[in-house]
């Protein structure tokens, strides 16, 4: 699977660079300042993290706030401000703060070993926020062909086959089934049905992040992950495309809005139909 995904990326960018050698998840000893706690805290262990430079953006703000708030029925608290690049979250009972320089702190953790685990999770969390070396674009962008730098062509045609054998696990089938359903209760909805279905598909959406994210974290191989970072940008793009379009019509009440979400409804459809068939996927993920 690694040998796949990696062929659909150029040198330099960072998917590649994780999938080649952990570039990103893997990091050392030296990166890592552990602080002396307060008193309260005695017996835990608090650590500062440095992964990018002071003055550089590792994680994109935007990104990384939309990433946390999808994922916010797994925190047990969490606050995100896009204009600060700022973010606290409680998780896993650890109290955890990223700033967008690639800063990372974390609190109450039980061991060394333990801040090594928890940073783990967090990073494939975050993957999709993290800025690519060679675009400049978050990674999302780069999973989904959106930065027009880092994908090659040639090895893109490897990437329905990669897809259609990691649907056949419980990761991505779970949550394309919530989009699909989204998509069919949106195609011939009307003007006093949509407020109902703005609702639904708002948690179904959220449900399907949810599920995607739980996969990155877990996902054994960084190959694998990859392939959750390109789902993870489907749903956030399907979400955004179905619920702008679901406010234009709540507001005019016109057919045509409604029309245009039926459009968006039947793209949707056909693009989650030929990622579970095994082709087409990146020619519908563009036109989408």
């Amino acid at each position: 699977m690694d040998n796949v995904v990696k062929r659909l990326f150029l040198e330099g960018c960072a998917l590649r660079e994780e999938i080649e050698g952990g570039k990103f998840i893997e990091f050392g000893e030296e990166k890592i300042a552990y602080i002396q706690p307060c008193a309260s805290e005695k017996g835990k262990v608090t650590a500062d993290i440095m992964m990018g430079r002071d003055e550089a953006t590792f994680f994109e703000p935007s990104i990384l706030c939309s990433i946390l708030e999808a994922y916010k029925p797994m925190l047990a608290e969490g606050r995100c401000s896009r204009p600060l690049g700022v973010a606290v979250i409680k998780w896993k009972g650890r109290s955890i703060t990223i700033f967008k320089n690639g800063r990372v702190n974390i609190k109450r953790a039980l061991t060394k070993q333990d801040v090594l685990k928890v940073l783990r999770s967090l990073n494939r969390l975050l993957w999709g926020s993290v800025v690519c070396a060679r675009c400049g674009r978050p990674v999302i962008e780069c999973a989904s062909g959106k930065c027009e730098k880092c994908m090659e062509e040639k090895g893109a045609r490897g990437m329905a086959a990669s897809l259609k054998k990691t649907l056949h696990g419980a990761f991505l089938a779970s949550a394309l089934e919530k989009l699909l359903e989204v998509s069919r209760k949106a195609l011939g909805c009307r003007v006093n049905g949509l407020s109902r279905l703005k609702l639904e598909a708002q948690q179904k959406i959220n449900g399907a992040a949810v599920d995607i994210l739980n996969y990155l974290i877990e996902a054994p191989k960084a190959g694998e992950a990859a392939l959750g970072v390109t789902a993870l940008g489907l749903a956030m793009e399907f979400r955004e495309a179905i619920q702008t379009l679901m406010n234009a019509a709540l507001t005019t009440g016109k057919e045509g809005s409604l029309n245009e979400l039926n459009e968006v409804a039947l793209e949707g459809l056909n693009l989650l139909g030929t990622a579970i068939l095994g082709r087409g996927f990146r020619e519908r993920l563009e036109n989408l």
